[in-house]
């Protein structure tokens, strides 16, 4: 259960946007949807995540907020000596949709319809 309570007690404020920012970040890779959004890797990675804000509404039933997430990914190989594989990290963004509560801050996080 994801739950925002910060970002949706900053709603209004002019540290909305870092304060989302911040607190999405640090929900880490169980909680994104970084695998889903993946499209050159094959497994996403979160020790670089960066989030941006890109829009957000009320609507009748809370917040729906779009945020952008770049990140990293690596293409696993099997880590054998002869795998020619590289190990280089590889540079992913994908666009989320966030639906917010207004009245318990449980959130949803998925990607954005296109």
């Amino acid at each position: 259960m994801i739950r925002l309570p910060a970002t949706l007690q900053a709603w209004g404020s002019t540290a909305f946007e870092t304060i989302l920012c911040q607190e999405v970040a640090a929900l880490g890779i169980d909680e994104l949807p970084l695998q889903q959004g993946l499209t050159q890797g094959s497994h996403a990675l979160d020790d670089r995540l960066h989030i941006i804000h890109l829009s957000s509404r009320v609507t009748a039933q809370g917040l729906v907020i779009r945020i952008g997430i770049y990140f990293t990914s690596v293409v696993a190989g099997c880590n054998c000596a002869d795998d020619p594989t590289p190990i280089d990290t590889l540079d992913e963004y994908c666009v989320a949709e966030l639906r917010i509560d207004t009245g318990s801050a449980l959130t949803t996080i998925a990607l954005a319809p296109d």
